[in-house]
């Protein structure tokens, strides 16, 4: 109970609410102000900010932080490390083919738009993308990997290989949590397994 209190305290601290409030004004007046996006990856970065900081406020409210103790025994990291090397190893092995197929509106987002981002040609990169029918949250992580690693086929399909194996590992983690490890473990398996998932 004691460090649950103390959680509480450093989470919902007044610096985490001035850091909230500070940062989302920021990412506000620089998207009133600057229409001609000059300043667009500095009220991006305040705005990831804002979000984190919204993170850590809201925290004690939706997680208990007396874990379940069947997070700390050795059966529990043994199936974390096998989900772990099996998601990395099936999505890392056919990253030459998957995931994305080079057709389409993954070219689109994942190759035109995140070129265009980097090159400074899509100026607004908060805008609804092409069509009007979606955002550019796609092309402005591929667009961070293109401008750090370069242009290749591999860094085109590296980011969403990233998201699959989080999608895994985070299935593993609310599944033990709500049933039990086993239940965790197989429903990992399933779905790092699903053909569906390693293509898209």
């Amino acid at each position: 109970m004691i460090n649950r209190i103390k959680a509480v305290e450093l989470f919902g601290s007044n610096k985490s609410k001035f850091f909230f409030i500070f940062f989302g004004s920021v990412s506000l007046l620089i998207s009133y102000f600057d229409q001609d996006f000059n300043y667009k990856w500095i009220s991006l970065i305040c705005y990831l900010l804002c979000l984190i900081s919204g993170l850590i406020l809201t925290l004690p409210k939706l997680i208990n932080f007396n874990f379940p103790k069947k997070f700390f025994t050795r059966q529990f990291l043994i199936a974390l490390s096998i989900v772990f090397i099996f998601a990395l190893v099936s999505r890392l092995i056919y990253l030459k083919d998957f995931p994305f197929v080079a057709l389409g509106d993954q070219v689109r987002d994942g190759g035109l738009n995140a070129l265009q981002i980097i090159n400074n040609q899509q100026k607004n990169i908060f805008s609804y993308g092409r069509y009007s029918a979606h955002g550019l949250i796609i092309p402005q992580v591929t667009g961070i990997f293109y401008y750090l690693f370069g242009t290749s086929d591999l860094i085109y399909r590296f980011p969403a290989s990233i998201v699959g194996i989080a999608d895994i590992l985070l299935i593993f983690f609310l599944v033990t949590f709500c049933l039990n490890l086993k239940s965790g473990f197989w429903s990992a398996i399933a779905l790092a397994a699903m053909p569906l998932h390693l293509f898209y």
